[in-house]
């Protein structure tokens, strides 16, 4: 039978279409079969039999006759009488309910036999029984299923005698998916064309078998009974709530609020409200309209249907039914065959939102996706999958690793469904390594906007469509190693505003077209080895604000038009070896503001016409060997802010013309080897507030007017190793607040005129090894709160003037080997909160007025090998609350009078070997939180005063050979929390009294390989959480009141 549109014919005439026999009815009509023209056809009556309804019959009927799609029932003609109107329909006689309710009960025939005792037993053989004119074909999967129904009344639900339902799917797998694409497919033409079905469920998918398939026997679907809502809404054949559970079971929860009030189960027949269609007359779009969404609803229901998820339920009354559906209800698809995808899009369809729905686009394009793409099964498990599907504005592929099965899963080429996500906005194809073309229908994707290509090193070309994407903004080639050229259209992306190219090493050159990029505003050409010349269409690119060139070796130079890039004001050139010159051009780029130029070994000058880009505020110079010399016009870029040199290891100066740049606020000059000289005319840059020189290995000195820059607020010299010398006029400095002098090996001294620098807040002095002494006008720097003097070995004392420095916060004296003293005057810092003493290997002690430093908060003293002692006096630092001596091997005690340190929180003694004994007054240190005693092997015991610390809460012991022994009187610790002691290798055992320790969390003991045993009072620690006793090879057992820590939650012993 021909089923095409063209057959469509309008009205009828009734006497034309004869009854041959019924075939059945459903709740708004009867069903005959009859024929016409000689061919057999349906014919579905409608008995609304009021002229007020035909016309509205005829009405909604004649949009239902142009529709034509493989997976619809073909509308043919209609037909207008007195009692009834007929709509003349293709001829399908079988439904997916019935089909699907005969394979089930074929299946439980076949699979469970009830035996002669009264026993059943598993039948081994499958069900081929029915056959194709009954049941279509009876192929079945075994899988895991729930329990089955099928809509039925409360009362033949009661009578029904139950079975159990076999484990198995009525379909195998392809033809489930097959079958649920045809539905899909169907809406989705219904609904292109504004068409709402509205009463979606399986006695509406009609089924027959396809003749024009190659599998003859193949399930061809036809969706039926759409359209005519409000004829449909006027026809009452059965009761009223046989035809709303009938209806609802299948309906959106959003939808039930629309009729009837549900909680009574009486049948009167009330008027029901007729479909809503408000949805046509705003301004939603139809696809995702209220109607459109509940037949995406509906969808979903039929698929858990016809995959086997445990889904109807016939003795639910309707208010039952509303409740469920309304609860955010998701039938369980337990089928252990059907896939991922499939559960994922029921799920979606499913979502009591409309608004999260997908549309049938959508579902169409993803189930074709992953039907005609099975190895997409492995790069989108799991998130990526729910992802796709909840939002199909952005689909990322790429190559993955699958941990559970250690394989890598290569995608291999992209579906050709692809081009059916009109939706999408973002494609983004990464790492996929065997990937050798795109599918033309890439074009197709007219809602793109980003096209990311990253990693696809085998992709050789990209189509031609792909220039069809004329709203696409960015396009990302990283890493394709194979392609060799882009599409001649390229041009044609007018919205494009952002391309990379990168890791594109055949990629001989850019296309002519490139120029037409009206739009483009960044371009970025990275390790591109094969480029050697861009197209002089380039200078068409009058939106492109950014232009980055790197790693391009055989690129010889820029083109002439590069000059016409009135908009750009970002330019890279970056490892470009081949590169020797720029053209004048350059200077007509009047929007430029940063010029980066780095590792470009070739480049032998700057042409002259730099000087003319007046918005120029950023340049960096970096590894250019070949530069000797920078052109005098470089002093007419009067925007210029920052200027960096760098590794510019041949350049012999800068020029004259340097001071002209009065915009000029940070400079720096890095590894200028060859550099000899500033000019004076550096003293002109007013602007300047920040000067770094660093590793310019023949630098001098700095020229005299560098005490004109009266802007500068930070100076670095940084190993400068012929600097021997800086000049009087630095005292002119005003504004300085930062002076920062390392590895400057040869410099002897400090100008007196240091002194003049009343804003220094900051003065470093690294390495310096000639540095024998400090001027006592350094006394003068009445703002300086850091002063930091570092590997200075031939410095021998401080000024006496230091104790004037009435600002000073934090003093850092370390590895200065000639320092034997500290002078008396320190104890005028009356601001000094950070004392720090390193590796001052021949300072044999403190000052006695150290104990005036009535802010210190914090003293270390760390290395310092010739300290044998510490004075009473630091017993008067009333302000500190740390004090760490660490590898201070001479010190043999420590003062009494530090028990009169009150505000004393942290106490750490490391590596003190010769210190025998703690004083008792350590008792008095009231605020002590934490004591750690690490390596002080001659440590034969603690104070018996330990027990005083009232705040400790935390004590650390750690190698500490000597100690044998805890005084009782550490039970009386009340506050502490944690106890560690490891490697007391001499240590025998605890003190009854630790099981006083009330407050104590965490108990650990490491290689104490004396300990033999633990005193039965532990098990009086009743906060104890964790208890570590690890390498405590002499442990004999563990007490037996452990049982009793009813807090402990961690327990090793090893």
């Amino acid at each position: 039978m021909d089923f095409s549109s063209s057959n469509s014919q309008g009205r009828l005439e009734s006497k034309d279409l004869p009854s041959l026999r019924r075939l059945g009815r459903d709740l708004s009509g009867f069903v005959y079969e009859t024929t016409w023209e000689g061919n057999k056809y349906l014919r579905k009556d409608f008995p609304i039999g009021a002229d007020e309804h035909n016309s509205i019959f005829e009405r909604e009927v004649t949009s239902l006759l142009d529709l034509y799609h493989p997976n619809i029932v073909k509308c043919y003609g209609y037909t207008v009488g007195r009692s009834c109107c007929s709509l003349l329909q293709e001829f399908v006689d079988d439904n997916i309910e019935d089909v699907i309710r005969r394979r089930k009960e074929a299946q439980m025939k076949t699979t469970f036999v009830l035996t002669s005792k009264g026993q059943e037993k598993e039948s081994t053989a499958a069900s081929n029984e029915a056959s194709s004119s009954d049941m279509l074909r009876s192929r079945t999967t075994p899988t895991a299923v729930s329990d089955q129904g099928v809509v039925i009344s409360s009362s033949e639900a009661k009578d029904r005698v139950k079975t159990q339902t076999v484990n198995t799917l009525p379909f195998e797998l392809s033809e489930a998916e097959d079958i649920t694409l045809q539905i899909a497919s169907g809406i989705e033409y219904l609904h292109e064309h504004e068409v709402a079905h509205a009463d979606l469920k399986p006695k509406s998918v009609l089924v027959c078998l396809n003749p024009d398939a190659i599998d003859s026997g193949k399930i061809a679907v036809k969706v039926a009974d759409f359209g005519l809502a409000q004829t449909k809404s006027w026809i009452k054949l059965v009761s009223k709530r046989a035809r709303l559970f009938e209806t609802l079971m299948w309906k959106a929860p959003e939808l039930f609020d629309d009729g009837p009030d549900y909680s009574g189960e009486s049948d009167d027949d009330e008027v029901e409200a007729e479909v809503d269609d408000e949805e046509i007359q705003n301004s939603v779009p139809f696809l995702k309209s209220r109607l459109a969404m509940a037949d995406v609803y509906s969808f979903g229901l039929t698929c858990a249907y016809i995959w086997g998820g445990k889904l109807l339920y016939p003795e639910l009354s309707l208010t039952e039914l509303r409740k469920q559906r309304i609860g955010g209800f998701r039938p369980e698809l337990r089928n252990s065959t059907c896939p991922e995808y499939i559960k994922h899009i029921v799920d979606s369809c499913l979502e009591f939102d409309p608004s999260e729905r997908p549309t049938f686009s959508t579902i169409c394009s993803i189930l074709d996706l992953f039907r005609s793409s099975p190895e997409l099964f492995d790069v989108m498990k799991g998130q990526k999958m729910k992802d796709m599907i909840a939002s199909t504005t952005t689909l990322r592929l790429e190559d993955c690793f699958d941990e559970s099965t250690g394989e890598f899963h290569y995608l291999k080429e992209l579906p050709r469904r692809l081009h059916k996500f009109t939706s999408l906005k973002t494609l983004s194809v990464g790492k996929c390594r065997r990937l050798e073309h795109l599918p033309d229908e890439i074009g197709d994707l007219t809602s793109l906007t980003t096209l990311k290509l990253w990693g696809c090193s085998n992709l050789t070309k990209l189509p031609w469509s792909i220039c069809k994407l004329k709203i696409l903004e960015t396009l990302d080639l990283s890493d394709c190693r194979a392609l060799e050229q882009l599409p001649h259209e390229l041009g044609n992306l007018t919205s494009l505003t952002t391309l990379e190219i990168i890791h594109c090493s055949k990629l001989k050159g850019l296309p002519r077209s490139i120029g037409d990029l009206k739009a483009l505003q960044s371009l970025t050409l990275h390790n591109c080895g094969a480029l050697e010349q861009l197209p002089d269409e380039m200078g068409n690119l009058t939106s492109l604000t950014t232009l980055e060139i790197s790693c391009c070796s055989n690129l010889k130079g820029l083109p002439r038009s590069i000059g016409d890039l009135k908009a750009l004001q970002t330019l890279t050139l970056d490892d470009c070896g081949a590169l020797e010159q720029l053209p004048d051009e350059v200077g007509n780029l009047t929007s430029l503001t940063t010029l980066e130029i780095i590792r470009c070994s070739n480049l032998k000058g700057l042409p002259r016409s730099i000087g003319d880009l007046k918005a120029l505020q950023s340049l960096t110079l970096h590894n250019c060997g070949a530069l000797e010399q920078l052109p005098d016009e470089m002093g007419n870029l009067t925007s210029l802010t920052t200027l960096e040199i760098i590794r510019c290891s041949n350049l012999k100066g800068l020029p004259r013309s340097i001071g002209d740049l009065k915009a000029l606020q940070s400079l720096t000059l890095h590894n200028c080897g060859a550099l000899e000289q500033l000019p004076d005319e550096m003293g002109n840059l007013t602007s300047l507030t920040t000067l770094e020189i660093s590793c310019c290995s023949n630098l001098k000195g700095l020229p005299r007017s560098i005490g004109d820059l009266k802007a500068l607020q930070t100076l670095n010299m940084y190993d400068c190793g012929a600097l021997e010398q800086l000049p009087d006029e630095m005292g002119n400095l005003t504004s300085l607040t930062t002076l920062e002098i390392i590895h400057c090996s040869k410099l002897k001294g400090l100008p007196r005129s240091i002194g003049d620098l009343k804003a220094l807040q900051t003065l470093t002095l690294d390495d310096c090894g000639a540095l024998e002494q400090l001027p006592d006008e350094v006394g003068n720097l009445t703002s300086l709160t850091t002063l930091e003097i570092i590997r200075c070995s031939n410095l021998k004392g401080l000024s006496r003037s230091i104790g004037d420095l009435k600002a000073l916060q934090s003093l850092t004296l370390d590895d200065c080997g000639a320092l034997e003293q500290l002078l008396d005057e320190m104890g005028n810092l009356t601001s000094l909160t950070t004392l720090e003493i390193w590796r001052c290997s021949n300072l044999k002690g403190l000052p006695r007025s150290i104990g005036d430093l009535k802010a210190l908060q914090t003293l270390n003293l760390f290395g310092c090998g010739a300290l044998e002692q510490l004075l009473d006096e630091m017993g008067n630092l009333t302000s500190l609350t740390t004090l760490k001596i660490i590898y201070c091997s001479n010190l043999k005690g420590l003062p009494r009078s530090i028990g009169d340190l009150k505000a004393l929180q942290t106490l750490t003694l490391d590596d003190c070997k010769a210190l025998e004994q703690l004083p008792d007054e350590m008792g008095n240190l009231t605020s002590l939180t934490t004591l750690e005693i690490s390596c002080c092997s001659n440590l034969k015991g603690l104070p018996r005063s330990i027990g005083d610390l009232k705040a400790l809460q935390s004590l650390t012991l750690h190698n500490c050979g000597a100690l044998e022994q805890l005084l009782d009187e550490m039970g009386n610790l009340t506050s502490l929390t944690t106890l560690e002691i490891s490697r007391c290798s001499n240590l025998k055992g605890l003190p009854r009294s630790i099981g006083d320790l009330k407050a104590l969390q965490t108990l650990n003991m490491y290689d104490c390989g004396a300990l033999e045993q633990l005193p039965d009072e532990m098990g009086n620690l009743t906060s104890l959480t964790t208890l570590k006793i690890i390498h405590c090879s002499k442990l004999k057992g563990l007490p037996r009141s452990i049982s009793d820590l009813k807090a402990l939650k961690i327990f090793n012993e090893i």
